[in-house]
């Protein structure tokens, strides 16, 4: 039985592909793809560097990551509400975090001046699929513009 290494891991994971369109975003100069000598390439890289990469990366999500002084806890922290603790590393933050199911939660309207007043939420974990319901969505709504709208939460568990 083989181990999988860390980003093969994350690789799996539902948040992969969320993390390498940030990562083409940023100005990296080392690349993620499937190449094996671009994978080596950033798996040899200082493990300082690579956590530095993911710790931006859950960052820009609106988490962060606290480290505690007195001990070697890692915490997962979002709107001031702590999600988890680990006794361990930072890799196995990672791997909990890059698991972390997201949903999106779209609805629509049709009062421009008060985006409160809207439909009932409805549920998707596919974007795509969510996405080709809005625009069916729109199209069967032709009538109710100009002041049709429609909008989606990211829900990250």
């Amino acid at each position: 039985m083989t181990t999988l290494t860390l980003l093969e891991q994350l690789n799996k994971s539902p948040k992969w592909a969320e993390f390498e369109k940030w990562y083409k975003e940023q100005s990296y100069e080392i690349p993620l793809y499937d190449n094996d000598l671009y994978q080596f390439g950033f798996i040899e890289l200082p493990s300082e560097f690579q956590q530095g990469v993911f710790e931006k990366f859950i960052q820009s999500r609106e988490c962060w990551i606290a480290k505690h002084d007195c001990s070697n806890q890692v915490s997962l922290i979002k709107d001031s509400k702590k999600y988890s603790e680990f006794d361990g590393t930072f890799e196995e933050l990672l791997i909990y975090y890059f698991n972390l199911p997201s949903y999106w939660e779209w609805y629509w309207g049709t009062d421009l001046n008060d985006l409160t007043k809207h439909s009932e939420k409805i549920k998707f974990t596919d974007f795509n699929e969510m996405k080709n319901f809005s625009a069916k969505h729109s199209y069967s709504c032709e009538h109710l513009k100009p002041n049709y709208w429609s909008s989606y939460d990211v829900i990250e568990i």
